[in-house]
């Protein structure tokens, strides 16, 4: 029952972090290619340049988070699975480390 309710909670969170990246993804298309559009009409518009640098930096910082945060899962995934741990296990990895690599 408790590797169920964390299954879910990752799940939850994995499900969340993707939407957010998908709407912030969606976000920078439609204000980016509005700005463009904009600035064709009025090409010295400093607001609409100031817009679609930030708007970039937000999803610069987006993607790279979901990127990191997705590193980090993939690098505890294949340290749980080298040990033997199957992804429903969860506790200490101590337990599962070769007896040389315990501290005692």
């Amino acid at each position: 029952m408790k590797n169920e309710n964390v299954a879910q909670k990752r799940n939850w969170l994995w499900e969340f972090s993707k939407k957010i990246v998908w709407i912030v993804t969606i976000l920078f298309v439609v204000t980016f290619t509005f700005s463009c559009i904009l600035l064709i009409f009025y090409p010295d518009s400093l607001a609409l340049q100031f817009v679609i640098e930030n708007i970039s930096d937000v999803f610069k910082v987006t993607v790279v988070s979901y990127a990191v945060k997705a590193g980090f899962e993939n690098i505890f995934k294949i340290r749980r699975n080298s040990y033997g741990m199957g992804s429903e296990q969860l506790g200490d990895d101590t337990d599962n480390l070769p007896n040389n690599s315990r501290s005692n």
